[in-house]
């Protein structure tokens, strides 16, 4: 039966043609599997790389190695490696006894993993702002550059930092630009880290607020071979993981409530600004326009206002519920014709003494 389809033409024409797809497909998949992301070179010592259950150790100090999403490094002891991911749009500086692998590289993304250790990282390709949470809820499709520990998630927009991972706690140093840095076990609380700043997280706990770092402490952080060297830094307390996700919490619920505030300001003065001018003027000064008076009939044309008295200069008020004139009390009988006659008395003596003036001129 064999002899008879291999004879038959049809087998030979369209048989051998998906046998020969096929082997192509196989070879396509196990190249694309064991695909360059990276290159890894050894600067000082030796390395130790592991795809599946293959272990090579590298001593070829300055030799290129290609390495791929597989692949786990091990730096050794008094050894010193680099990789370059993207044609060198990414270096990665490792220190002794570290770990790292390349969990993914695609066209906006780059994620890798540092479970402990102490690597120099410098990327310079254009990514997105910062500005998201980290573990992809709300970064979406921006280009960003990841990096794990077992504590910590970090991550990048354009910029040149080292981290440190080492007993539970991961070290950020950041040398320019900004790093956004968040405990691995809540990705939602996280810190900004700017330029000559450095932040600590542990377990259980959030990143502390960034301090700054003088150039002196900078210099000893990078130069040297471990993670240790962050412990010259003095981390303000950190808070735990819940207490980071309330003042979380009241800080977005008073950004929401500020911008609802600015949201119906800025509604109100659209509204306003639809009225017109005039009418917005006849609004603003009311008191102005019930002020104006015009001049009497009496003055002349331009003539000064009258002064008005100023609040010290008012006269007092007019007690209220004064007696009325029909209510005064009645004068004593006899007293009328007493006042008429001092009253014409007054008027003789003035007389006279007019008469007298006039005689001495």
């Amino acid at each position: 039966m064999n002899r008879l389809l291999l004879s038959n033409p049809a087998f030979e024409q369209y048989g051998l043609k998906r046998l020969a797809l096929a082997i192509c497909l196989v070879l396509l998949g196990a190249s694309l599997a064991h695909a360059q992301e990276g290159v890894l070179q050894i600067e000082r010592g030796f390395a130790k790389i592991t795809r599946g259950t293959k272990v090579r150790i590298l001593r070829e100090v300055g030799t290129p190695i290609s390495l791929t999403l597989e692949d786990r490094v091990q730096v050794g002891t008094n050894s010193k490696a680099t990789v370059w991911i993207r044609d060198g749009e990414e270096t990665i500086q490792l220190a002794s006894r570290s770990y790292f692998s390349l969990d993914s590289v695609s066209a906006g993304e780059t994620t890798i993993s540092m479970p402990t250790g102490k690597a120099q990282f410098k990327v310079t390709r254009k990514l997105g702002k910062l500005g998201g949470k980290l573990g992809g809820k709300k970064l979406g499709s921006k280009a960003k550059f990841q990096v794990r520990t077992v504590t910590a998630i970090v991550a990048v927009r354009g910029t040149e930092f080292v981290l440190g991972s080492e007993s539970g706690q991961t070290s950020l140093l950041t040398l320019s630009g900004e790093v956004a840095m968040a405990s691995a076990e809540a990705p939602e609380v996280e810190v900004t880290v700017p330029e000559n700043q450095a932040s600590t997280v542990q377990r259980g706990l959030a990143p502390t607020a960034p301090v700054s770092v003088p150039p002196e402490v900078q210099k000893e952080i990078t130069q040297s071979d471990s993670a240790n060297s962050f412990k010259v830094v003095a981390f303000p307390p950190a808070v735990p993981i819940e207490q980071a996700r309330q003042q979380k919490k009241r800080e977005e619920e008073k950004k929401k409530e500020e911008a609802k505030k600015k949201e119906e300001k800025q509604k109100e003065d659209k509204k306003d600004s639809k009225k017109g001018p005039d009418k917005k003027e006849s609004e603003k000064q009311p008191a102005q326009k019930q002020d104006t008076k015009k001049p009497a009939s009496g003055s002349a044309p331009g003539a000064p206002e009258e002064k008005r008295p100023t609040p010290a200069q008012a006269p007092a008020p007019v007690p209220k519920n004064l007696p009325r004139l029909d209510n005064l009390p009645q004068l004593p009988e006899g007293l009328d014709q007493v006042l008429e006659n001092v009253q014409q008395e007054t008027n003789r003596v003035r007389k006279k003494v007019i008469r007298l003036k006039l005689n001495r001129k």
